[in-house]
């Protein structure tokens, strides 16, 4: 930006009245049509407060809003996710304290500038500036922009998605260019916009986040036997991937009011409290950041026995077995899934991926210093030897009115019994306990934090 202005204010004014030339002679011109008549005076109210205040919505505008990573040197992937949702909260939060709405642009820069053409045989020089010289300068600024620029910007309130096509767009550009004349509007296809908001605004009261394969399904059936709660999903395929929806710092508004409008909408009665279940939830670091920003969101995990749980994940995916499920299991160069004959070749180096691909440890930890007293922790063992006190203690936690004592809490997707040599070859119980020895730890700590007793299958392992 510091290198567009000294090009602006040594390169004197006379490409951009040259700019200012072609445009009034309609030399230079935007590929698609302009808006119609339809609105036009709101279209100008916007236009006209969006200029008034240009500087105070340009400074909350610019928040790259897509949740892809791009990894700096001295940056991980935590930090780069941490830095990105606060930049763009901060502002969201800033754009709605000065009377705007925040809004998400999509623009194919590369497809715009093709657009722009040249009517005429002839290219007249304008205050010294050849034609060519003009688009020299002008291809100069431009290439600030990358080929498809997604960011925030802050609007007046009264403009809408088509208002910031036709009329703010292009003042926006002209100041991140430090140009004093505006280019043609881009057209539908070039440019999309959708309103964003906050994830405070999602109604949502818990949800069961993982740990998958240590009893998630048994947590979601169980609870939503209470009246008092009821699940986003309310089928037999419960996940709801609502979150993993987008891939964006900021949820859109017409995403939130269709979430929170869910119930009314499919003709279900509004729960007490709502509920929602996905095992995944926190092995995405861009949902984990989403969630701890819901408000008074709380969050239940079931942990488990990190051997028992390798060791199922292992069987239904990696064991060489007819039938074998093979949609999580690496290939070999050719593409075919690896599989083992043995446990034993989970501590093969080429089987490494997998531990780490199933890894906890980390997650526990961040849920515990996000979530604090909001996070509500089980045990696989409770499940299994006090199920009745389990889910008394889970609906005082969220705030449910208590189970019926005739209550029956069952256990899904329960596989018990050998599956796999582990259990008979002490050696590899050992060695693959070292191997899980983050995720007991992890365990261990969290319990001792919430100040209840560690399980047993923890400490004796």
């Amino acid at each position: 930006l510091a290198k567009l202005e000294r090009r602006r204010m040594s390169g004197s004014g006379q490409w951009s009245s040259c700019a200012l030339a072609l445009l009034g002679s309609g030399l230079l011109s935007p590929g698609g049509q302009a808006a119609g008549e339809v609105g036009q005076k709101m279209r100008r109210s916007c236009a006209a407060e969006y200029q008034t205040r240009l500087a105070d919505f340009s400074e909350v505008s610019g928040a790259q809003l897509a949740g892809k990573p791009v990894i700096e040197i001295g940056d991980t992937e935590e930090t780069w996710f941490a830095k990105r949702f606060s930049v763009a909260e901060a502002q969201l939060q800033d754009c709605w304290s000065i009377g705007g709405r925040y809004w998400e642009i999509d623009f194919r820069s590369q497809d715009y500038i093709k657009s722009l053409r040249l009517r005429g045989n002839r290219c007249p020089a304008f205050g010294g500036l050849t034609c060519e010289e003009w688009w020299k300068e002008f291809d100069a600024r431009w290439n600030v922009f990358p080929k498809e620029v997604n960011s925030g910007v802050c609007v007046p309130a009264n403009c809408t998605a088509s208002h910031i096509r036709t009329s703010v767009f292009s003042q926006y550009v002209a100041r991140v260019l430090r140009m004093d004349f505006e280019l043609p509007p881009p057209t539908r296809e070039e440019f999309e916009t959708r309103e964003m908001t906050h994830w405070s605004k999602y109604r949502l009261d818990f949800v069961i986040a993982g740990v998958n394969s240590c009893g998630t399904t048994s947590l979601y059936t169980n609870l939503a036997k209470n009246p008092d709660i009821d699940f986003t999903v309310a089928e037999a395929h419960k996940e709801d991937g609502n979150f993993f929806l987008n891939n964006r710092v900021l949820p859109y508004v017409d995403d939130v009011t269709a979430f929170n409008s869910m119930w009314h909408l499919s003709g279900r009665p509004e729960p007490k409290l709502r509920g929602l279940d996905h095992p995944e939830f926190f092995r995405s670091l861009r949902i984990r950041e989403a969630l701890s920003r819901v408000t008074d969101l709380k969050v239940v995990l079931i942990v488990c026995d990190p051997l028992s749980r390798f060791e199922k994940i292992f069987w239904l995916y990696y064991y060489c077995r007819p039938g074998a499920e093979v949609w999580a299991a690496p290939t070999t160069p050719d593409g075919e899934p690896l599989c083992w004959p043995s446990m034993a070749g989970a501590l093969e180096p080429e089987a490494e991926p997998l531990l780490e691909r199933w890894a906890f440890g980390e997650t526990l930890r961040f849920v515990r210093a996000s979530f604090g007293p909001r996070l509500h922790l089980v045990h696989q063992d409770a499940l299994r030897e006090r199920p009745a006190e389990t889910f008394a203690h889970l609906a005082e936690f969220l705030g449910a009115a208590p189970f019926a004592e005739e209550t029956s809490f069952r256990r899904s997707n329960s596989a018990p019994g050998a599956r796999t040599n582990v259990c008979g070859n002490e050696t590899l119980v050992r060695a693959l306990q070292h191997s899980l020895a983050d995720e007991y730890a992890a365990i261990e700590e969290a319990f001792e934090a919430a100040g209840e007793q560690v399980p047993d299958s923890v400490l004796q392992r």
